[in-house]
């Protein structure tokens, strides 16, 4: 099947609904398709995209903004795919710790098209800034907005794992959210440890 041909029978639309309103139902769309659906990368990356514009949008700098949308969109977008394939892979040795078989390709699917209800963030940026173009508020109503679609995108992630497996709530929330939660230790880890070599680099060059 072309992507023409899988655009126009709309089974994407399905997903998405199931994915905004029907979680259960999404796990047995997952459950009985492929194991491994590639177009849930798009999701991800279009988030990223999304970032950077809604950055841009309330910074009003235009002067890295060609930087910040080329090396910028590539690392984020990179580092985004990185990072649900950790999750992926953590969340599914947890399930394995609590006597669970996981289906790892369907959990990094369902992670990624999690990703699609905060691609609704740049809307909601710009639709503030135009209400309030010279106010701080924007900002601020942003991140909050940015945090709700976040919370949004793993209470969907738990749901639909949740389901998929035949667990408990609980089983799933634990797994899901323990993973996300070593995710981000290892992130700043890793952005701490770069932040201490470059300042040792610098200085050893002044």
């Amino acid at each position: 099947m072309t992507f023409v041909e899988t655009l126009q029978n709309l089974k994407w639309a399905d997903y998405l609904y199931c994915l905004l309103f029907d979680n259960e139902r999404l796990s047995v769309m997952l459950e009985e398709g492929k194991p491994f659906l590639p177009a849930t990368i798009v999701f991800p990356v279009i988030h990223a995209l999304f970032v950077i514009l809604s950055g841009s949008v309330l910074n009003n700098d235009g002067s890295l903004f060609f930087i910040k949308l080329s090396y910028g969109f590539l690392s984020l977008s990179v580092l985004m795919v990185l990072v649900n394939i950790f999750v992926t892979c953590l969340s599914s040795f947890t399930l394995s710790g609590m006597k669970i078989r996981p289906d790892m390709m369907r959990i990094f699917s369902i992670i990624n098209l999690s990703y699609f209800p905060r691609l609704f963030v740049l809307p909601i940026t710009v639709f503030l800034v135009s209400i309030h173009p010279e106010n701080s508020s924007p900002g601020l109503w942003s991140t909050l907005s940015s945090s709700v679609l976040t919370v949004y995108s793993i209470i969907i992630t738990v749901k639909t794992v949740c389901f998929l497996h035949k667990t408990t709530m609980m089983k799933s929330f634990l797994s899901v959210v323990m993973s996300l939660f070593f995710a981000i230790c290892a992130l700043l880890f890793v952005a701490v440890c770069a932040s201490i070599i470059m300042f040792y680099i610098l200085s050893q060059n002044m």
